[in-house]
């Protein structure tokens, strides 16, 4: 965990040439009867058509992508990523921003592709993004990490993809905190309202080999994993001024719950690991509040 998570060609389809004469509907659609019939001529393709049908028939490779290209996929995507920078501002890690925090993950790898891809090109497209303001919000966002880490500007292609790369770790972190909140949320299916365990409806799910259940605990021993290590890190909040109270509380339940069922499982040893944390996170509640 950070200390502080196509094929574009249909987008850019070729469209008529300059040269050419569009017309009106009217001339598009008027036939001229003492045209001679199209059988009786014959016709030498041009070395301007040969080309044509050749550029059609090769693949698009990313030398097809030029910077105004790159301009409109990045013009796309900086809004997505304002989106996300805006809600880790506000420290808002609800189940609800999960996709936000996907989305600016995307866009912040579509810059480090575009980045990566032909540092020449990009250093000339920055030139004409400049005029772009969520373009400029995000690149002043990445290089202040980046300034903040390593206590310089980034300048090269290496420090600018660093730069981004710090900012795609803030995103991921939201994205994991997001993941916890919606376990969070889905956990409650199995506890009473009292709290505990419903351990009936546990070993019905356990006994019937329900396969969404058993994908479900796959998916909650990796949210623990990140929950312990958020926890650690220096940026613990899932809310607002609880200051990590959200993970911690999680771990109990979560823990509980997986070490019950790794039991009713028969597998004593995963069991017993999750005890152990679920009795370590109770002691930490303990003194936190």
């Amino acid at each position: 965990m950070p200390d502080n998570s196509d094929n574009f060609d249909s987008l850019f389809d070729d469209g008529p040439s300059e040269n050419e004469e569009s017309g009106t509907e009217e001339e598009l659609f008027t036939f001229d009867e003492d045209l001679p019939a199209t059988q009786d001529i014959e016709e030498t393709p041009s070395r301007d058509e040969d080309e044509s049908a050749a550029t059609k028939k090769r693949k698009r490779t990313s030398e097809d992508f030029e910077p105004d290209m790159d301009a409109l996929l990045v013009t796309a995507q900086s809004p997505m990523i304002i989106e996300g920078m805006k809600y880790l501002t506000m420290q808002d890690y609800s189940s609800k921003r999960l996709t936000v925090y996907a989305e600016a993950i995307k866009g912040v790898d579509l810059y480090i592709t575009i980045i990566q891809r032909n540092p020449k090109k990009f250093f000339k497209l920055v030139e004409t993004l400049r005029n772009d303001i969520d373009y400029r919000e995000v690149e002043k966002t990445a290089f202040n990490l980046y300034n903040i880490k390593f206590k310089a500007s980034p300048v090269t292609e290496d420090h600018i993809v660093r730069a981004y790369l710090l900012l795609k770790d803030k995103m991921k972190l939201g994205y994991e905190k997001a993941l916890i909140s919606m376990s969070a949320v889905h956990i409650k299916k199995y506890q009473l309202l009292s709290g505990g365990l419903n351990t009936d409806v546990i070993k019905e799910l356990i006994t019937s080999g329900n396969r969404a259940f058993m994908t479900e605990m796959a998916e909650l021993n990796k949210r623990v994993n990140s929950a312990i290590g958020i926890l650690k890190s220096n940026s613990p909040e899932i809310a607002r001024g609880l200051k990590g109270k959200d993970v911690n509380i999680f771990l109990i339940k979560s823990s509980e719950l997986l070490s019950y069922y790794y039991k009713i499982l028969g597998n004593a040893e995963a069991a017993e690991y999750y005890n152990r944390i679920n009795n370590n996170y109770k002691k930490y509640h303990i003194i936190r509040d």
